[in-house]
């Protein structure tokens, strides 16, 4: 956008191979820095060529390495990790420590519900949660750290997130523009099985 900097520093929390870092640099289409940090070594290993601009370092996104200085990033994700964190309020209070005023923060977790029963018909490996995360959990997650601006919203109509595991493919311009019709219609939260944070430092 015309508000986004010239060359934005964009860090990624609980980064995995590298893979959503690499697929965020393309969405935003400039140089700039790219961080992702991730704590097991093996996903690390495996990450893909790097450009120049872009890296993994290994660390614990609920005590971020010190080289990522205080009000030094303009964007902070965690998609799909708070739920998996002993201490999520650690992690969003680190995300708001690195953000520089008017930095955003965007967080996604799994709507529990959906998240279960997936797991009852194998169709999402079965991966150790400590937590359920609701979105009043996030919006409170981020008013408790400090963040001027916390937005919760449902994304992912359950019917179209089946699809992928029907082995239809969905444009995702489309897959937006049917949860946009879905949201409008009121009262369908809960049809929806991803939820997203977007909060402002």
């Amino acid at each position: 956008t015309r508000d986004a900097p010239a060359e934005p520093r964009v860090l990624e929390m609980g980064a995995a191979e590298g893979r959503t870092l690499l697929h965020l640099r393309e969405l935003i289409g400039r140089p700039g820095d790219y961080v992702g940090v991730e704590y097991a070594d093996d996903l690390i290993a495996v990450a893909p060529p790097m450009p120049p601009d872009t890296r993994l370092i290994k660390g614990d996104v609920m005590d971020l390495p010190e080289e990522l200085e205080a009000d030094s990033f303009d964007l902070v994700t965690c998609l799909a990790v708070l739920e998996h964190l002993p201490d999520p309020a650690a992690c969003v209070a680190e995300a708001l420590r690195v953000l520089k005023p008017g930095g955003v923060f965007v967080a996604t977790c799994p709507n529990p519900f959906w998240d279960q029963i997936a797991g009852m018909f194998g169709m999402v490996a079965d991966e150790h949660h400590e937590i359920e995360v609701t979105g009043k959990y996030m919006v409170d997650l981020a008013n408790d750290a400090g963040f001027s601006r916390a937005r919760f919203r449902p994304f992912m109509w359950v019917f179209t997130g089946v699809l992928p595991y029907l082995k239809v493919d969905l444009d995702p311009e489309l897959s937006l523009r049917i949860d946009e019709a879905v949201s409008k219609l009121g009262l369908l939260d809960f049809s929806f099985v991803n939820q997203a944070l977007v909060a402002v430092k």
